[in-house]
């Protein structure tokens, strides 16, 4: 029996548009598009690319980098040796620059400040594995233990106070009794 009109019908609009489109596509975009290029980290950009005129990597002084099991890590020390120690994390979208006129500011008033770029954000590396909770909060441990510090204030923005609960939490025996949120995201489980 042959079809009628309306299966006839049916099938044709079933059928065409995804005929059209997948021709579309592929006389637009006939070829594959080239991978793109992933910078490990700031720190491996070209010496003309804009971003070391934007934040260098003397952007404050007292820096260093530590390699920890995640990759190398970027980090500077502020003020004095002896001050009492305070942790700022930035948070997703800017790195450590982000804290360019708290952290001098603390500096000079006694404080001995922790400012670093955490996994796949500025000079820190971005290591391929999942980017949650913990990867950060192991990063800043690991970075307390190699700096020696056994507690610190810990103060974070956005994302970074995210970070500061969840490090808070995970590491309750670190944190010198106080924990600083600005405009936080949540991280916490």
């Amino acid at each position: 029996m042959p079809p009628s009109p309306f299966q006839f019908l049916t099938l044709s609009l079933l059928v065409i548009p995804p005929l059209l489109i997948a021709t579309y596509l592929l006389s637009v975009f006939p070829y594959p598009p080239e991978p793109v290029f992933v910078h490990k980290s700031l720190a491996s950009l070209p010496g003309d690319a804009k971003s070391w005129s934007i934040y260098p990597e003397d952007f404050y002084t007292g820096g260093a980098y530590v390699t920890l099991p995640y990759g190398r890590v970027r980090y500077w020390m502020l003020g004095p040796e002896r001050g009492h120690k305070i942790v700022l994390i930035h948070g997703l979208s800017i790195p450590a620059m982000i804290w360019k006129e708290v952290a001098p500011e603390l500096a000079t008033r006694g404080y001995r400040v922790l400012v670093y770029d955490l996994y796949g954000r500025g000079y820190s590396d971005a290591p391929q594995t999942t980017y949650d909770a913990q990867l950060y909060t192991i990063q800043l441990a690991l970075l307390m233990q190699h700096l020696q510090w056994e507690k610190a204030i810990i103060a974070g923005v956005s994302m970074g106070g995210g970070i500061a609960m969840a490090f808070t939490s995970q590491f309750p025996q670190l944190v010198d009794d106080k924990v600083v949120l600005i405009a936080s995201a949540g991280l916490m489980q």
